[in-house]
């Protein structure tokens, strides 16, 4: 009777254990988050919440399977070091785009992107203000991440 009980209690760390180990998914989506708060020049500046965001939405619409296999990650679940040349299907892409879109600003972050260290006329603010749009931004990441960008 009281051998069952050091069993039990094995039986029971092991799942505590798993549980607060993290899982692939959780180290997944921290690869993603400190890959793009790691981007030296990084066009697009992510609050660390927003980036957290992303690495959420990547793996929840994507998986931590294809993040690797499109070298977003390692095989091991970190951030890549290499430049990724990503080419997604259209419907990955188009669901990252959507995660990217959701998750920030992405409109102002895009337009903060083409004004920084340039004098922007008020003419080409108005055009900028008027065609730099989430749907244009989102239209513009889906094309980036399926390599047609």
């Amino acid at each position: 009777m009281f051998r069952a009980a050091p069993r039990a209690a094995g039986l029971a760390l092991l799942l505590i254990l798993t549980a607060c180990g993290g899982s692939e998914d959780e180290q997944a989506a921290d690869a993603v988050a400190e890959s793009l708060m790691d981007e030296e020049e990084a066009s697009l500046e992510l609050t660390q919440e927003e980036a957290d965001c992303v690495g959420a939405g990547f793996v929840d619409q994507l998986g931590a399977d294809k993040l690797t296999e499109y070298g977003i990650v390692t095989e091991d679940l970190s951030a890549s070091d290499e430049p990724v040349d990503v080419k997604m299907s259209d419907g990955d892409a188009a669901a990252a785009a959507g995660v990217m879109v959701g998750c920030a600003d992405a409109a102002r972050l895009m337009k903060d992107a083409v004004r920084a260290g340039a004098q922007v006329d008020p003419a080409a603010e108005a055009c900028l203000d008027e065609t730099v749009t989430e749907d244009s931004v989102e239209e513009f990441l889906t094309a980036v991440f399926s390599g047609a960008g």
